[in-house]
């Protein structure tokens, strides 16, 4: 079994690379910034060793993650979360391990670039909802705004990830009240985006040079995932990733309006939370990019489609207060639970982990 090590700086993504790098055997020596030493704890970890990653020095980056991983001879470096990939591109072609499938610094600044991510599926043919670029707040005008899309409709920066800064604006002074006329909203650049009816979905991928090896459609209902059929979503998809030549690990955020049609709304080009409930349901994109990183073929695609789980810590309580009977869990559910109870360090840190270090780019 490979030993891979783990840099990261970001806990929930970093529990949900473990959950499938121990799904897969790999032995994980796992690096990072202070806020990780829990990891020390951890079941799946063999050790924890600290590393700088979030504000790292590029150079002593590098030098500490090859003494890292000579001193464990390890096979693979993985990076676990976005501030560790942003790091890992930038250094790999110093490191002499093989390194997981990522983007390089180039790919990656338009891959988290929204305004990049909007053109690409336009040449591509790739619906996107309509959308106005601006510098900054000063460049929104209300009125017009509502005249080409109505309201609501959406305002968020481009270039940051997650809810940050934004703002479903219900009318004109909702935008001067929310964005223009407030100081402390200072994102900079800007999309104004027609706000479409529907369910948010996305697009799982691992891709190597545009090709995309793994892709599967998911939803989110609370702390359950159900994996999509959704032939369209995937083949959208798949066109965007090849116009990007996208590399490695990649979540496409997108909505499916009330008549069945798909629109991509960004790409998250990194490890995403629930791809750990990709892995329970039978697809681990993680190993895929580890054989991939050692020269192994990454394996056939699972039909995961219709299948379902439930976050293990929720899965405990609807057991505990009886909404759910143990017998009733599919074996998904149930593989699950089995790795959620095997390491409670994970267990308990992935439940309460409520990040308010940071920004954090998508």
């Amino acid at each position: 079994m490979p030993r891979v090590l783990l840099i990261c700086s970001q806990p929930s993504l970093t529990c949900s690379a473990l959950y499938c790098l121990r799904g897969m055997g790999a032995t994980v020596v796992a690096a990072g910034d202070p806020g990780l030493k829990f990891l020390r704890f951890s079941r799946f970890c063999e050790s924890f060793e600290p590393c700088q990653v979030y504000g790292a020095d590029p150079d002593e980056f590098a030098a500490r993650v090859a003494e890292l991983a000579d001193a464990h001879r390890v096979d693979v470096i993985m990076p676990g979360d976005s501030d560790s990939l942003l790091l890992l591109a930038e250094v790999k072609d110093r490191l002499t391990r093989p390194v997981f499938p990522i983007p390089t610094v180039a790919q990656l600044s338009r891959l988290n670039d929204k305004h990049a991510f909007h053109d690409t599926c336009v040449q591509a043919g790739v619906p996107v909802p309509a959308a106005v670029f601006v510098a900054d707040k000063h460049g929104l005008n209300p009125d017009e705004l509502g005249e080409r899309f109505g309201y609501p409709l959406i305002v968020k920066p481009t270039t940051w990830g997650g809810s940050d800064g934004l703002v479903l604006a219900t009318s004109a002074d909702d935008i001067r009240r929310q964005i223009i006329d407030n100081d402390d909203y200072q994102y900079r650049p800007l999309v104004a985006q027609q706000f479409l009816p529907g369910q948010d979905v996305g697009l799982n991928v691992f891709a190597v040079d545009g090709e995309a090896i793994l892709a599967a459609p998911q939803m989110r209902e609370g702390e359950t995932i159900t994996h999509l059929d959704n032939d369209q979503l995937v083949s959208l998809g798949k066109q965007y990733v090849k116009a990007a030549g996208l590399t490695g690990l990649a979540h496409l955020d997108a909505r499916l309006g009330p008549d069945g049609q798909v629109s991509f709304l960004e790409c998250n080009p990194r490890i995403w939370a629930s791809v750990c409930h990709s892995y329970w349901c039978g697809e681990n994109y993680v190993e895929a990019g580890v054989r991939h990183a050692l020269g192994l073929p990454a394996g056939e695609p699972a039909h995961i489609a219709n299948r379902s789980v439930t976050a293990p810590a929720h899965l405990l309580f609807d057991l505990a207060r009886g909404r759910r009977k143990p017998w009733s869990l599919d074996r998904y559910n149930r593989r699950a639970l089995a790795q959620g109870c095997a390491d409670p360090v994970l267990l308990l840190r992935r439940f309460f982990d409520r990040s308010t270090r940071r920004e954090v780019q998508a």
